[in-house]
């Protein structure tokens, strides 16, 4: 390269082309050593409050409510968001560095932990200072019909900046839960639901929550209840324990770090469970499935827009995803946990590798490197092509394996 470099600028005839080559010359190296072209980004929210409070939460600990994403977990997106900043705009230039409509698509769940996850991750993916200017001309004409408290001073204080700060509103995509099979798959298919519901009364779910006697006689004791009571309520103690833990906040003395391994221990295999088995976990996964091999299927034939997909949903349905992958780990996903799928090319052919927290997932059938067909065609033999129909209960003879 170097001895090009120099015969190149030898020659005067050769000058007018140098930018056009050295252009051609990263391209073929990027082709040739690997480019992503395509990033799909399912994540967690990040620490919230506890889904039940308990009476060791009545001290104002939670003042936004239970479930409600917390400072924290804020934080935690922001972070990710900056990190894939620095991966997929600076690092390796999928996007462009500021907002452009056309390369991106933002989804998640209609709860509000997951939406401001969403909005938290994307305001470091897109920082102040990256968002739209006004021309001059127009910033005393881009004002609404109605009357403004200190209109005059706002605007000299926005100067040519859209927002303040020059920061970037983005859209995010919403379903109700029950009608989003995708990352919803849980309250949306009614075989699922049903599935889920009857574990808790099963032999497999007794024995499991009781296979800790010490776990659940200090559950008794903090809520001062029975057996089958503190049973049926570990795993909500358990989350609303983790979720304080996770924040700094002061735990009942029962929940000693002895007690604290133990119950994660009896928690996760609980929250395991509904993984078990291979019809669920396509039910879980099949919506989402669906959806991006027909994504990957543009991106391979070059008509797709979109070059980064951002979901916001869930542990189960990241745990539903990894389970219908035929790659879950049987504990719950972390909070602000993602499992990215990268599509790049490489010797000019097209690859898929799947990420879950920065680790490459080997696939059955489909080991790393995955070349995108491959990759498409395990997606769709993983899913219940007529999902609607097989969640109702119905048109699920001959799908099951």
């Amino acid at each position: 390269m170097c001895l090009l470099h120099r015969e190149i600028y030898k020659s005067p005839t050769l000058l007018p082309f140098i930018p056009i080559m050295w252009r051609l010359i990263v391209i073929v190296a990027a082709v040739a050593w690997g480019q992503v072209v395509f990033v799909a980004e399912m994540c967690r929210h990040g620490s919230r409050a506890p889904i039940t409070l308990y009476p060791w939460d009545e001290d104002g600990r939670w003042s936004n409510g239970a479930g409600e994403l917390s400072y924290v977990g804020m934080r935690q997106h922001f972070l990710l968001g900056s990190e894939l900043r620095q991966r997929y705009i600076v690092e390796d230039p999928v996007l462009s560095p500021s907002y452009t409509a056309t390369q991106v698509y933002f989804r998640s769940t209609d709860v509000n932990r997951t939406l401001m996850s969403a909005q938290s991750q994307l305001m470091g993916l897109y920082p102040q200072g990256t968002g739209p200017k006004l021309p001059l001309e127009e910033a005393f004409t881009a004002v609404p019909p109605i009357t403004v408290e200190n209109e005059n001073e706002i605007i000299s204080f926005l100067d040519s900046k859209a927002l303040i700060y020059q920061s970037q509103a983005v859209p995010i995509h919403t379903l109700p839960g029950s009608e989003d099979l995708v990352l919803q798959a849980g309250d949306s298919c009614q075989l699922l639901s049903e599935n889920i519901d009857a574990l808790e009364h099963t032999a497999q779910y007794i024995q499991t929550a009781t296979s800790n006697p010490a776990v659940i006689q200090t559950i008794q004791t903090l809520l001062n209840t029975t057996t089958m009571g503190a049973v049926h309520q570990l795993s909500s103690v358990v989350d609303d324990l983790i979720c304080n833990q996770f924040v700094g906040n002061e735990l009942p003395e029962e929940a000693t770090e002895s007690f604290m391994q133990g119950a994660r221990t009896v928690f996760n295999q609980l929250f395991a469970l509904p993984y078990q088995t291979d019809q669920n976990a396509r039910l879980f996964s099949s919506g989402f499935f669906l959806e991006l091999a027909e994504v990957l299927q543009a991106v391979s034939e070059g008509t797709e827009k979109n070059k980064f997909r951002l979901y916001s949903a869930h542990d189960t349905t990241i745990a539903g995803i990894l389970a219908g992958l035929q790659a879950y780990n049987n504990q719950q996903p972390p909070f602000a946990s993602t499992l990215i799928f990268e599509a790049y090319v490489q010797n000019y052919a097209m690859y898929v590798d799947v990420k879950y927290n920065d680790q490459t997932l080997s696939l059955p059938g489909c080991p790393s490197p995955c070349s995108i067909s491959a990759f498409i065609t395990f997606l769709q033999q993983r899913a219940y092509p007529n999902l609607e129909e097989v969640c109702e209960g119905s048109g699920i003879r001959g799908f099951l394996s």
